[in-house]
């Protein structure tokens, strides 16, 4: 029988493999190399760092993260070490959407104007950047796309070069993955040349990784009015945000912005599968969890934003962040997940 270590905030994995695995659920900030000395395998978040530190003397040959990202693992350590690594790629993608069209309107209520009436930057088109723009397409806005990968490999993607995108967009709305290397590194990605370069009083959003920005460049440009409306989901050193951005920025939430009762069941779901795929787990391959939720339905631009308020406020979130700062990571694992209202 394999042995498997589980994050225990990861949801709708309680039993699922009992009958085919020895499971021990851990913390995931504190899962360290003792616990996993003995594992087959891990399924974890973000908040376990896999590297060498941590996996050089495990018999770990699966890691299953339930996340988009992958910048918490070391893939070359684990390429280099015969470790299978899989992520949930675009398990969240309408999470977000849903996040998105609740700060669409917060910012008409703020600005007094029509979201359709401006101009939109993502930088970042995968799997997140794309549900993005489609739902910015549906509300009339006029979108411009950077992603410099995608574009070398889609001759027909439109890709808008950086400067021209932060000189016309009303709105910057970054989902990038973290990288630290290599052409295309988003490491400090938003600094001092990136703020200069936005229209005066654009609009910033960050839902992708803290670790894109410089924090004190965008403070800067918060106080010199640069930025007139600051969206943080996504922190530098979580859960130990910075007081002072939280305090500047307009809305501040937990990490949560693709917290869906539906993206967390896909993540999970995800991970699982690839793990009985891997094990060759015959009854888990196909494997997703029993969850309630209400029926996703094809909505128009208005419709959405017409009804996103009676499905979900981004301002509960805010309000419990500024409330409780010091219980951010508590906020997180503790999220009573959203249920999508709108498929695209």
């Amino acid at each position: 029988m394999i042995s498997v270590i589980i994050d225990s905030a990861i949801p709708f994995t309680e039993g699922v493999l009992d009958d085919f695995a020895i499971v021990k659920r851990l913390k995931g900030k504190d899962i360290c190399p003792k616990d996993i000395a003995q594992a087959d395998a891990l399924i974890i978040r973000t908040r376990t760092k896999c590297n060498e530190a941590l996996l050089k003397n495990s018999k770990v040959k699966f890691i299953g993260s339930a996340t988009i990202g992958f910048d918490h693992i070391d893939l070359d350590y684990c390429r280099q070490n015969g470790i299978i690594v899989q992520t949930a790629a675009g398990c969240n993608a309408m999470a977000v959407a849903h996040y998105m069209a609740s700060v669409f309107k917060k910012i008409e209520q703020h600005t007094k104007r029509s979201i359709k009436d401006m101009t939109i930057g993502i930088i970042g088109v995968g799997n997140v950047g794309g549900k993005i723009a489609t739902l910015a397409e549906k509300t009339g806005m006029k979108v411009l796309t950077n992603d410099p990968p995608v574009a070398l490999k889609d001759k027909s993607f439109k890709n808008t070069d950086i400067k021209t995108l932060l000189k016309e967009s009303d709105i910057v709305t970054l989902h990038v993955p973290h990288t630290k290397e290599g052409k295309f590194a988003t490491t400090s990605m938003v600094n001092k040349d990136f703020v200069k370069s936005l229209k005066k009083g654009a609009i910033f959003i960050n839902a992708s990784r803290g670790e894109i920005v410089v924090d004190e460049d965008l403070i800067e440009g918060i106080n010199n009015k640069t930025i007139s409306y600051a969206v943080i989901d996504v922190w530098n050193k979580e859960p130990n945000i910075n007081k002072t951005l939280l305090n500047l920025a307009t809305i501040v939430t937990p990490h949560i912005a693709g917290y869906s009762i539906q993206g967390k069941a896909n993540g999970t779901s995800a991970v699982i599968n690839s793990l009985a795929e891997y094990f060759n787990i015959d009854s888990l391959k196909k494997w997703y969890p029993e969850i309630k939720h209400k029926k996703s339905d094809i909505l128009s631009g208005k419709e959405i934003l017409e009804q996103i308020d009676q499905n979900y406020d981004v301002s509960t979130d805010d309000k419990k962040l500024r409330e409780n700062p010091e219980l951010f990571e508590e906020l997180r694992n503790k999220y009573d997940y959203r249920d999508e209202y709108f498929s695209m």
